[in-house]
């Protein structure tokens, strides 16, 4: 809907604690509850959970950004809470993922 919020997100971590699935995803597991509680309830299928958070110290930016990705940190939790839900993994070649990765922005230098 707005395209500037998007990139704010995206560069600064703007509202990421509302927005990213993966920030969602990793409060209600760090408060002990159902890992998808804190998205829309009519969400039923989550196509990407992994994501970047921007780390905050006295209201600023640090800048540092660390990955998080539920999938595998939080599978327990999810398995329990969601023991039907089908899980798909996609396997690519590495060198073509890297080339992937390269030409979204700056993610390459922030995964690394």
């Amino acid at each position: 809907e707005d395209l500037r919020a998007d990139r704010r997100l995206r560069e600064w971590g703007d509202r990421a604690d509302e927005r990213l699935v993966a920030q969602l995803i990793r409060r209600a597991v760090e408060e002990g509850i159902d890992p998808l509680a804190y998205l829309p309830e009519d969400v039923d299928a989550v196509a990407e959970m992994n994501g970047l958070y921007w780390e905050y110290g006295e209201g600023h930016w640090t800048g540092d950004v660390w990955g998080y990705f539920p999938q595998i940190s939080a599978l327990d939790q999810l398995l329990v809470h969601y023991p039907d839900a089908r899980y798909i993994l996609n396997v690519r070649d590495h060198s073509r993922w890297v080339r992937s990765v390269s030409q979204h922005h700056d993610m390459r230098d922030r995964l690394t």
